[in-house]
């Protein structure tokens, strides 16, 4: 990282964790992401059934379109990326 002279640094994620929610915020109300309620044995459960399947293990959008919110739960959150999306800016 030549390119990064000593005086700029050190650089800490954590400092931009109020930029980090606001744009969360707007992928959510612009229908870009979306929130996530599957349980850590949810998750587990579908990852196994894939390996079983004999496919890579990755999320299924289980979530994707509308899921109740279960009370007390802190959901995460996913995004929608469509094919030939990615990279894109």
């Amino acid at each position: 990282m030549a390119w990064v002279s000593a005086d700029e640094g050190p650089f800490y994620q954590t400092k931009h964790m109020d930029r980090y929610r606001a744009v969360i915020g707007q992928f959510l109300q612009n229908g870009h992401a979306y929130h996530c309620y599957c349980t850590k044995e949810e998750l587990e459960a579908m990852r196994a059934r894939q390996t079983a399947a004999k496919q890579k293990p990755r999320y299924d959008g289980t979530c994707r379109n509308g899921r109740t919110p279960r009370p007390g739960w802190i959901p995460s959150s996913g995004s929608r990326i469509h094919r030939g999306q990615r990279g894109r800016r």
